[in-house]
């Protein structure tokens, strides 16, 4: 297809207002995320007095379902001792007003109030309070723009997440999934409300929050683009079910998205540390796993071998050699005043070490592995310390402070003010 602007250019040649005219809808026209603009949503409006020229929809009979007759609009022409003349263009009736409810779209100007309904005062009267708004969430984010414009730090939106069931409603109809109209009619609800938070939000130091899961959050997210320009957005994800929710012939999902769109000189700010300090974790040298018994691939002959223990120091004197597959642990060398050590389990089941005797070594030699008793089937447990030592070190991270008498090295992990501790950012967020 030819580039948009040769088509005007050849259009130039024959009506030179007609190609002004495209130019100006062209350069006007937005041409981000491509979405149908349903009609506005409807509210009722249920405790308003019907009025002359209302717009109303009759309430299904008492106890039965509503029906899509209950869903028509009408316009109130007349109002009478109880009973109210309408019409719909097509059709005009009398219905006791009580069978009726107003109806009053987005497009619409309200003028929203609030009226209390309730307080609980458990602080002082000077500390910080909270407010609960109970009303449909486009009319209370509307109100509070009269009121607070510009002035609000944070907003956090969970809105629907347009499953296909019955979790919101278009027009006072709920939304399912055959509705072809389902994305675009999302979008229109987002929209419109994204739009008000933005009247709301500090452009200067704010942020807002989205909460979605993946049905709609690619939508979304060019939604956010094309609203926010000038702001820096990122999506980030965050663990809902660690064991995951499992979908009939589908992947588990684990996990959903939070778009964060950060407006003016806000940004994410790292917890500092105290200062502190705290020992390292240190690894088991047994595996632990059952497919990682002795006799399986993982870890294979090369990592069951006996550690010589001295029985007086508690320190470890020598790594003999891998025992062959049909070897027993009874035959192999015995120095005195020293025991063979096996990794055992309890139940008597042979495993494998973590690391090869090559590996072994020079964590011995540097004082990185622990000894501690243990069990008759395995007499010293050893512990020992990741093999990424070496750069943690270097960055400053880790400190050896001391030594233990089995001659291993006591380590910390140096909490410094100035460290960035992401799982609590992810928390702080979350």
């Amino acid at each position: 297809m030819a580039n948009i602007n040769e088509v005007i250019a050849n259009v130039d040649k024959l009506d030179h207002e007609l190609a002004r005219q495209i130019r100006k809808y062209v350069r006007d026209h937005n041409y981000g995320l491509v979405f149908e603009h349903n009609l506005p949503e409807a509210v009722r409006l249920y405790t308003k007095t019907v009025a002359v020229d209302d717009t109303v929809n009759i309430r299904p009979e008492r106890g039965k379902e509503e029906t899509n007759e209950n869903k028509v609009a009408w316009n109130v022409k007349a109002v009478k001792e109880g009973m109210a003349t309408i019409e719909n263009g097509e059709d005009e009736r009398e219905v006791a007003v009580e069978d009726l409810v107003p109806i009053v779209s987005y497009h619409d100007v309200i003028y929203p109030g609030l009226r209390e309904v309730d307080r609980v005062e458990r602080g002082n009267k000077d500390d910080p309070y909270q407010v609960v708004i109970n009303a449909e969430n486009y009319h209370a984010l509307e109100m509070l723009t009269y009121c607070y414009a510009g002035k609000v730090d944070c907003i956090y939106i969970d809105p629907p997440y347009n499953s296909g069931a019955k979790d919101w409603k278009y027009n006072n109809d709920y939304v399912d999934d055959n509705d072809q109209y389902k994305h675009s009619k999302w979008l229109a609800f987002m929209e419109r409300r994204l739009k008000l938070a933005k009247q709301l939000l500090n452009p200067n130091d704010s942020v807002l929050i989205v909460t979605i899961d993946e049905k709609e959050y690619a939508r979304l997210g060019l939604l956010l683009e094309q609203l926010f320009p000038e702001a820096s957005i990122q999506m980030v994800s965050v663990t809902i079910n660690p064991s995951g929710a499992k979908r009939e012939n589908l992947f588990s999902r684990a996990d959903e998205y939070i778009y964060v769109v950060l407006f003016g000189k806000a940004h994410v700010v790292y917890p500092s540390g105290d200062g502190k300090t705290k020992e390292i974790r240190w690894f088991y040298l047994r595996r632990t796993d059952y497919a990682s018994r002795r006799g399986t691939s993982k870890g294979g002959p090369a990592q069951f071998y006996p550690i010589y223990v001295d029985d007086s120091t508690k320190k470890i004197i020598h790594i003999g050699d891998p025992l062959t597959p049909e070897q027993s642990i009874d035959t192999v060398p015995q120095i005195p005043g020293a025991t063979a050590v096996f990794p055992i389990r309890d139940d008597g089941v042979e495993m494998n070490w973590g690391l090869t005797k090559k590996s072994l070594k020079p964590l011995i030699e540097k004082g990185f592995v622990q000894v501690s008793e243990g069990n008759p089937l395995q007499p010293y447990i050893f512990k020992y310390v990741s093999t990424k030592y070496k750069q943690k070190i270097k960055d400053g991270r880790w400190e050896i402070i001391g030594e233990r008498e089995d001659g291993s090295k006591i380590i910390v992990e140096k909490k410094r003010k100035n460290y960035a501790d992401y799982n609590c950012l992810a928390k702080q967020i979350i």
